[in-house]
């Protein structure tokens, strides 16, 4: 059973802002991490909890091609994803887990 997706106002930020990023350095570019940014999420949805915990209930998946991480917590009860950050992999972890510990 396919789990249902929730990304967050701050997720979905991140990741517009990301498209944009590469847009501006490579027309096309930006449509192509948007794309493997939809593949991920489409896996995500079937194989939840295939990546490990990396703060207290919350999993991150590396996304194909592009340094990118998706942070994300799954309720089975609910049978929902919900997806809170999608950050740069240099970035300081500092940044993510604090966002991370706002969103528990």
């Amino acid at each position: 059973m396919e789990y249902s997706l929730i990304l967050d106002n701050d997720a979905l930020t991140d990741v517009d802002e990301a498209a944009a990023w590469y847009e501006s350095q490579r027309d096309g570019l930006g449509v192509d991490f948007l794309l493997k940014f939809d593949e991920a999420i489409e896996f995500l949805q079937s194989h939840p909890k295939i990546f490990s915990l990396v703060l207290v209930h919350f999993r991150r998946m590396l996304m194909n091609r592009f340094p990118y991480a998706i942070y994300y917590s799954v309720d089975d009860d609910l049978k929902e994803i919900d997806v809170v950050g999608v950050f740069h992999t240099s970035m300081n972890p500092e940044v993510w887990k604090e966002r991370l510990a706002l969103e528990e």
